[in-house]
């Protein structure tokens, strides 16, 4: 009996790649603690990729989970309003899994690329899918950054702009309803550049622990979670550094309830 013949007809697609950091100490790991949050990041990442799945906004969200590794497709749109509107539901269902994930200490390390990509039955090839891969490597740190070529694509002129855009700075900012925060991109400022509290390494990544900034529990969830990896290996001390000062300029930059005493209470964070 004769195999069915694949036919690769390849589209034009914003492509995700995800990769779990640590994950295979999980797996060879016999401490009870681990396989609990093994078996918590299969589950979360089924109820994620399932309600999105779900959600009319983003029916055309394609998803795999193989392993380690969470691979996110959807469709460029017929003109560059449509595109910059998939990318940016793209970039909130990437915020959404990222978030949830590291309120159960587990960090992502990503990126989003674009170009031709086949997509379908759980399979994915294509160059947009092999740049955000090897693309995935260079992000250092438990973030996930975007291809600066997504800026030629779209015709856009500047980092900036496309920011502004994604984030809908010109219309007062981002208004999903499965994403508190008024944005899903990580805005650069002066501040955050003066006060040396991240490397304006790459030109954007997700603003992904930005909704921590409105409750408080979650907080102190993430910070309790910074501490209990940050000094685990002298390796990962500097991934978890990282986290520790863009959750500082996190802070420091949003308009949250939460500011009132923000810097007298999460001042510390500076001091891991």
């Amino acid at each position: 009996m004769s195999s069915q013949h694949v036919k690769i007809t390849y589209t034009n697609c914003f492509v995700a790649f995800l990769d779990i950091l640590g994950f295979k100490e999980l797996v060879l790991s016999k401490n009870k603690e681990k396989k609990r949050k093994l078996e918590k990041y299969f589950s979360t990442i089924k109820e994620i990729t399932e309600d999105l799945e779900l959600k009319k906004y983003e029916q055309n969200l394609k998803s795999i989970t193989i392993s380690d590794s969470i691979i996110l497709s959807v469709p460029f749109g017929k003109n560059v309003n449509q595109s910059l509107s998939q990318l940016r539901h793209l970039c909130v269902a990437v915020g959404k899994i990222q978030y949830r994930l590291a309120l159960d200490d587990i960090w992502l390390r990503g990126a989003i690329s674009c170009g031709d990509a086949f997509f379908e039955n759980n399979q994915v090839v294509g160059p947009a899918y092999t740049k955000a891969f090897l693309l995935e490597e260079t992000s250092k740190y438990p973030r996930v950054i975007l291809d600066p070529e997504i800026i030629e694509k779209l015709e856009i002129e500047t980092a900036k702009n496309l920011i502004d855009y994604v984030n809908e700075s010109y219309n007062g900012g981002l208004k999903f309803s499965s994403w508190l925060p008024d944005k899903i991109l990580f805005e650069w400022n002066d501040d955050a550049i003066v006060n040396k509290r991240i490397k304006r390494d790459t030109a954007f990544f997700i603003d992904y622990l930005l909704p921590c900034s409105y409750d408080v529990n979650h907080l102190d969830k993430i910070i309790f979670n910074i501490r209990n990896s940050i000094y685990q290996k002298a390796e990962v001390y500097s991934k978890f550094r990282w986290v520790a000062d863009y959750l500082t300029a996190c802070l420091e930059q949003t308009n949250s309830p939460l500011n009132v005493n923000i810097s007298l209470q999460y001042d510390w964070l500076k001091d891991l």
